[in-house]
């Protein structure tokens, strides 16, 4: 939010830490801060809950680095005290690389989630579906331990590599600041993992029962219909794998 005023360093000096306080609260300049004004500051800010960050380039501007959430230092002017202190350095001293590494930083963020969300079902469902598919008494494994390699090293690996190269998403930036230890896997995101996890399963274990036990291939050898058994159940789980990639872009 934008407010009209401003508060000066003396007017942060005559207040108290619960007015300063509310008062970062509700204002969004403080002109003519000391290094003390600027540590009260970002103390302030993170006693309201909120993700603060602080730039600088001299010595005086170190403490308040240290303390901020994140700090960020000068590359070409800053000093060597100041980018010590700091998280982050701006090598060519443009402010406007710190909103591009924002942006790039929940681009990381949201594609890693995405890759998890892509691999964990797909290499989940490659071994339980062999457990599954031994537990309801088929004959053979629905796939095999090649086919699983195959489908790890290609299917996962590459399906995951597309999400990690995604674009970022529209709105990106109006969003607010993750909260203060957020976990990469969330509740939400856990559940996706699970039922991403269950539908796959089930899917090839279905698939191979079917094959196996639905009648249509009884006529078969045992041998060829181990093959068309363990070849849908292969393509079960590749597409279903390309299924959940599609969900977890959008």
């Amino acid at each position: 939010e934008k407010y009209s005023e401003a508060v000066t360093g003396p007017e942060l000096d005559a207040m108290s830490d619960e007015e300063i306080r509310k008062c970062v609260m509700t204002h969004n300049v403080f002109a003519r801060a000391s290094p003390q004004n600027k540590i009260r500051i970002v103390k302030a800010l993170q006693a309201e809950g909120q993700v603060s960050s602080m730039t600088g380039d001299g010595v005086n501007d170190a403490p308040a680095l240290k303390a901020a959430n994140m700090g960020v230092a000068m590359g070409k002017e800053g000093t060597d005290v100041a980018r010590e202190a700091s998280e982050m350095i701006i090598a060519d001293d443009n402010f406007a690389t710190i909103v591009y590494a924002v942006k790039q930083g929940r681009v990381v963020w949201d594609n890693l989630r995405k890759v998890l969300l892509v691999n964990t079902p797909i290499n989940n469902s490659q071994g339980l579906s062999v457990l599954f598919g031994l537990l309801v008494k088929l004959p053979q494994t629905p796939i095999s331990a090649i086919q699983i390699l195959y489908s790890n090293f290609i299917c996962a690996v590459t399906l995951g590599f597309v999400c990690a190269i995604e674009p970022a998403e529209d709105g990106i930036m109006e969003l607010p600041p993750r909260r203060v230890g957020k976990r990469l896997i969330g509740r939400f995101l856990f559940l996706r993992i699970v039922l991403g996890t269950v539908l796959l399963t089930g899917c090839v274990v279905g698939s191979a029962v079917i094959v196996e036990y639905g009648g249509r291939y009884d006529d078969w050898a045992v041998e060829e219909r181990e093959k068309m058994m363990r070849g849908v159940a292969f393509n079960v789980l590749d597409f279903g794998a390309i299924s959940v990639m599609l969900s977890a872009r959008f």
